[in-house]
């Protein structure tokens, strides 16, 4: 049930990205991608955006060009798009403020999972690890990392809470209810 009314990401590192210049950018335009196309969620959205910062543009109504409201609306308008297109332009900031504001109105956690990354040489995986623990510490999410060794199907599955703790579990799975890992042999 939790995880029906989650958004799930899925990231595959077994084949993509092919190089491992910005891993973070690919895994935010991936989830920016899955949040549209699985969620129907579209980030870009006029509407939504001036949802995400409507306590921005409160303060930019305050601020110094709130004059321009009623005496150059044209101006006012156009300094209020560009205000707004400098917090879009932060597209990972952006993507976080718009999981949280997600969160906030309809109650939808996030959930990341990063697999396959053991497929990767030890270098990716280490920027795989931080990039799992960045999220899991300052975004609107849980972070699981798998990961696959040895021939007879060993799985180890790293969690990443939001304090950003990490507990690995073998071949383990997460009971939704307790917070706590099950076996499943």
């Amino acid at each position: 049930e939790a995880i029906a009314k989650s958004l799930v990401f899925y990231v595959n590192f077994g084949n993509e990205p092919a190089l491992e210049t910005k891993l973070e950018e690919y895994v935010y335009a991936k989830m920016s991608t899955e949040l549209l196309d699985l969620y129907d969620i579209d980030i870009d959205d006029a509407a939504f955006v001036r949802s995400v910062y409507n306590a921005e543009l409160n303060r930019f109504k305050k601020g110094i060009y709130g004059a321009l409201r009623d005496s150059d609306p044209q101006e006012y308008t156009r300094q209020e798009l560009q205000l707004l297109v400098s917090l879009t332009a932060q597209r990972a900031s952006h993507l976080k403020r718009s999981l949280e504001h997600v969160r906030a109105t309809s109650r939808r956690t996030s959930i990341v999972v990063l697999d396959n990354i053991d497929q990767r040489p030890s270098e990716f995986q280490d920027r795989v690890f931080l990039i799992a623990q960045a999220l899991a510490d300052s975004w609107p999410a849980t972070v699981f990392v798998s990961l696959r060794f040895g021939l007879d199907g060993f799985e180890i599955v790293l969690v990443v809470k939001g304090e950003g703790s990490a507990e690995a579990v073998g071949a383990e799975m997460l009971d939704e209810g307790a917070g706590h890992f099950v076996p499943v042999f």
